[in-house]
């Protein structure tokens, strides 16, 4: 049995597996580019270009910004990351270098005013560096257990 799954990807059932419970294995989609390219992803939105204008107009007037996954290539775009380091999903990563970003393989990194997290659930240590660089260790470890996360908190 196989599934379509968004973005492209499948799953096929494997055989004999169902007495065993229901193991599967993911094939990933050939994709043009980043898992980014999907009509409604954030290549879309570079490709659109509202988004990254805006990003970087609310830089330029003193935001913080902070990205998730392949918003990485939004900031990008707006011209935020080049020369600085930043990190992204797995892969938008080689889409990322092609603006001269310094790539980092990393959870999320911390520049200052322009934070980036890799995957979808880095977002959630971004979000809890956050908190504690902008009020207290005390209170990123309370709000990672209101939210159940168990990591370094």
């Amino acid at each position: 049995m196989e599934q379509r799954c968004a973005g492209g990807a499948t799953r096929r059932r494997l055989r004999g597996a169902t007495r065993l419970g229901p193991f599967e294995r993911a094939e990933p989609a050939r994709r043009r580019r980043s898992v980014g390219a999907r009509e409604n992803g954030a290549w879309a939105e570079v490709q659109d270009g509202t988004l990254p204008e805006r990003l970087a107009t609310l830089y330029d007037a003193g935001a913080t910004v902070a990205t998730v996954c392949t918003g990485a290539l939004i900031a990008a775009e707006g011209g935020l990351l080049e020369g600085r380091p930043a990190t992204t999903h797995e892969s938008a990563k080689d889409d990322l270098r092609e603006y001269g970003v310094d790539v980092r393989d990393d959870r999320f990194v911390d520049d200052g005013d322009v934070l980036t997290a890799g995957g979808v659930t880095s977002g959630i240590d971004l979000a809890l560096h956050l908190v504690e660089r902008e009020w207290s260790a005390d209170i990123a470890r309370t709000v990672a257990e209101e939210i159940e996360y168990e990591n370094s908190y």
